[in-house]
């Protein structure tokens, strides 16, 4: 059985609210801090689709810095 490919709304539901969601560059982003201790998560989607163009794990903020 072929899955579908996942989109914005299955994101959403498997990972939770995310910290940002909003337009920034042409596309759609959800980013997700701490999904891992140390490290955010932002994913770009698709305007039109709303399917995934890149995934990108970031270290986390420092609070200290901010």
């Amino acid at each position: 059985m072929k899955e579908a490919a996942m989109d914005m709304n299955r994101a959403i539901q498997l990972m939770g609210a995310p910290a940002y969601e909003g337009e920034f560059l042409g596309g759609l982003f959800l980013n997700h801090d701490a999904v891992r201790l140390g490290v955010d998560l932002s994913i770009k989607f698709d305007k039109a689709g709303r399917a995934i163009r890149f995934i990108r794990y970031l270290a986390a903020e420092d609070p200290s810095h901010a």
